[in-house]
């Protein structure tokens, strides 16, 4: 939109991507990753929408948001900065899940090049898309759609992509233009901000900060727990035949009583925020669950060698099923 349309872009990863550069994006990072407040994030991002239109009538922000809570807050913040809500416009792209897997193969590639690493051993190019694809068939229903978004498909790869944004939003662009010309200065720019974001020391924080969000849900300390939960050490338990035991981790936002019939729900969550733990529970009674018939169980584990001895052969089982091999 900004090569095409002259549009202030604001891109929705900044606050991540400049984390190092930005002590408050450091802060705002950690809330949302370690303790799963996303709130100052997505404020951030609305604040900076609202910075770019006091020098352009026109402003894109882009982000892969998949929430509609988070979307409606971004909304809700630009409305309250004094933008007009008449004039906010949600496009929401789509896209055919094995041209949007190839094409993070080759952005992967060249951001692990780009990074100082590089994509090798078994990871050949089909093997990373069979990977995508079975992760996002297990997490069909995790990106939400917005009931007031313009959906969009860019599945095309070519000039059609940018058409159909156009039509969208009732644009026309220069006749000189052309799909090639707009890809080059596009992937330029994209480079240039990946070069920023890896010299300034992006790996090393981004890998602590997971590590840490990792060390926060495996300490039983670190769990928020709510007034209606019960929080157990994690052993082998065997539950009632007649309970239907729910793994969000699998089924992401998956309705999961479509096609039940129990009269039981134990939601099983290693979730270590109470806001996430209310979400699922909320997917549930949409679904038919009876409020009164769900309880909620807490995993922790309070040796973590022990969770570690499991991830490893869990690891080495996926590697296997994946065709790689842990060496």
């Amino acid at each position: 939109m900004a090569v095409m349309h002259d549009y202030h872009h604001v891109d929705g990863d900044i606050p991540l991507k400049h984390m190092c550069l930005v002590p408050e994006y450091k802060e705002i990072s950690e809330k949302w990753i370690i303790e799963g407040d996303w709130d100052p994030f997505y404020s951030e991002l609305a604040r900076l929408a609202l910075e770019g239109a006091k020098d352009n009538d026109k402003v894109v922000l882009s982000h892969a948001t998949d929430k509609n809570d988070h979307r409606d807050h971004v909304i809700k913040k630009l409305i309250e900065g004094g933008a007009n809500e008449d004039k906010i416009t949600i496009i929401q792209l789509t896209i055919d899940p094995k041209v949007k897997a190839r094409g993070l193969y080759h952005r992967s590639a060249r951001m692990a090049e780009q990074s100082g690493m590089t994509m090798t051993g078994e990871m050949t190019e089909e093997k990373f898309i069979n990977m995508n694809l079975e992760f996002e068939a297990a997490n069909a229903d995790a990106f939400e759609v917005h009931p007031k978004a313009i959906m969009v498909d860019i599945s095309g790869r070519d000039v059609t992509h940018f058409d159909n944004v156009d039509k969208a939003l009732g644009l026309t662009r220069s006749d000189e233009l052309t799909y090639e010309s707009i890809s080059d200065k596009v992937i330029h720019i994209d480079e240039a901000r990946d070069k920023i974001m890896f010299e300034s020391g992006y790996m090393p924080a981004i890998t602590d900060i997971l590590a840490r969000a990792e060390d926060a849900q495996k300490s039983p300390l670190a769990i928020e727990q709510g007034d209606d939960e019960k929080k157990l050490l994690a052993r082998p338990t065997y539950l009632d035949q007649d309970t239907l035991v729910y793994d969000p981790l699998f089924s992401c936002g998956l309705n999961v009583m479509s096609n039940a019939t129990l009269d039981d729900v134990t939601l099983l969550t290693e979730v270590f925020h109470t806001k996430g733990r209310k979400k699922q529970k909320y997917l549930l009674i949409e679904g038919g669950a009876s409020e009164d018939k769900i309880t909620i169980i807490q995993l922790t584990i309070i040796h973590p060698r022990v969770k570690a001895r499991g991830l490893y052969h869990r690891s080495a089982r996926v590697a296997e099923q994946s065709g790689m091999t842990m060496t």
